[in-house]
């Protein structure tokens, strides 16, 4: 029986397991809701089938074969058979399912204890064996005698004196990112980050992010910077640095004046554009999908018959008091003039002259 020489990881971004991170051995991983299957989703998942997809290992690659109704959406694409690559993201039972990352690597040294142990060989009991003589055990050896021999005395030896060598010269990437880490020490420290449809593994920090093509984690983002941000582990505790100078970095949306440390649950933003991870503990970054900014509803054809009724009354209003202004500017108008043919400075010489021509 030959054992297996890789395992897949599957990352758990959404869903009920959301933070976990589950390790697989076997050549087929099946997913589903049966009691059965490797990936065991519980049963208020519904949009996920009892025997909902496989994973199948063919050589050094693994193949997703979908046997669902509702069917697994594989970088937002809807597919039934597929060779999976590392960093594809699965929506199990499509759309609103549990999202799911796929990894595959090589075992690290001391991961053979969690392969399971192989079936005992099962011991042969027939007659034919049991007619076969054991071999008489063979005398033991005796030892020979170890001659005395008079101790000899070492001469001395001059020590050869030793130059130390030269140091080597590092290449400026090297010594550019010594220089930006400062006094922060290399650890071995596992650290994954999903991107979009990527998922990136890193074993060491500590790490540069940017949109540099020197950074060890490149980002395709306008809004950051060549060396944008480090994150690296110390105190025993994940942390990160602002490279920009700018404190373009936000951590809860608390701006990092230098550096700060990533508590669980942590929403981690870049700029103020983007990009924004979640930090799940354990070295897991998740990005967080930007939220829809709701677009405001048209009015509808009766709201506007209202807002339009009110206007309506208002010009209505509007023009009968100019009508009403008009009529009193009129009578005012008459008055004056009837006031003014009919004063005695006015009628006087109209009177003289009906005498006259009497």
């Amino acid at each position: 029986m030959n054992t297996p020489d890789m395992k897949v990881q599957l990352i758990h971004l959404d869903g009920p397991f959301k933070g976990d991170i589950q390790d697989f051995f076997e050549p087929v991983i099946s997913i589903g809701r049966h009691p059965d299957c490797q990936l065991v989703f519980p049963q208020e998942c519904t949009a996920i089938s009892r025997k909902h997809a496989e994973i199948r290992r063919e050589g050094n690659r693994f193949k997703f074969v979908d046997h669902s109704s509702n069917g697994t959406l594989i970088n937002g694409k809807p597919q039934k058979e597929v060779f999976l690559k590392d960093g594809d993201v699965l929506i199990i039972g499509g759309e609103g399912g549990p999202k799911v990352s796929f990894l595959s690597s090589k075992l690290a040294p001391g991961e053979e204890a969690a392969l399971p142990d192989p079936a005992p060989a099962v011991e042969d009991k027939s007659d034919t064996a049991a007619n076969i003589p054991s071999p008489e055990p063979k005398p033991a050896v005796q030892a020979a005698e170890v001659k005395q021999e008079r101790p000899r005395i070492p001469t001395p030896v001059t020590p050869p004196v030793l130059k130390p060598p030269k140091p080597a010269s590092k290449p400026p990437q090297q010594e550019q990112r010594q220089e930006q880490s400062g006094d922060i020490p290399a650890v071995s420290k596992n650290l994954i980050i999903q991107y979009g449809a990527t998922l990136t593994s890193f074993k060491q920090l500590p790490i540069t992010i940017g949109s540099g093509s020197a950074c060890d984690c490149t980002l395709q983002h306008p809004a950051l910077l060549d060396q944008h941000a480090q994150i690296f582990f110390r105190d025993n505790q994940y942390q990160v640095k602002d490279l920009t100078g700018r404190g373009l970095i936000t951590i809860n949306q608390r701006p990092v004046q230098s550096e700060a440390a990533l508590p669980p649950d942590a929403t981690l933003a870049l700029t103020a554009q983007g990009p924004t991870f979640q930090f799940l503990g354990d070295g897991r970054l998740a990005e967080l999908e930007a939220p829809v900014k709701p677009q405001p509803a048209a009015p509808s054809p009766s709201s506007r018959r209202r807002s339009s009724e009110p206007s309506r009354k208002q010009s209505s209003g509007g023009s009968k008091a100019g009508i009403w202004i008009v009529v009193l500017f009129t009578i005012l108008g008459l008055a004056g003039a009837a006031c003014y043919f009919l004063s005695p400075e006015t009628l006087q010489p109209l009177l003289n002259m009906l005498k006259g021509g009497k």
